[in-house]
């Protein structure tokens, strides 16, 4: 597979259009005709976010399944990425 373009993404919207860029690179491009832009634009935007948050969980519960217990500095950093989670689902959330 090939890699992603990283981000972070943004999204600029016009009326019924909508480009996703990464840095001066466009990613998407959408027309608004199901009135769902608004709502769409912003999760393909959080894309690359999402899919760090969700690989580092999987990789941690991976780890717990795999040794069945995280020590204190794991749980700690885990809690780290926890936020970053929520950060990238904020951004869904607008």
């Amino acid at each position: 597979m090939t890699a992603h373009t990283p981000g972070p993404w943004t999204v600029l919207i016009d009326g019924k259009s909508a480009w996703i860029m990464a840095r001066d690179s466009l990613i998407a491009e959408a027309v608004d005709e199901t009135g769902e832009l608004r709502a769409n634009a912003p999760l393909i935007a959080a894309a690359p976010d999402l899919l760090a948050a969700l690989e580092t969980m999987t990789a941690w519960v991976e780890k717990w399944q795999r040794d069945g217990k995280l020590g204190a500095g794991a749980l700690l950093a885990m809690a780290n990425h926890v936020d970053e989670a929520r950060a990238a689902l904020t951004k869904v959330r607008v």
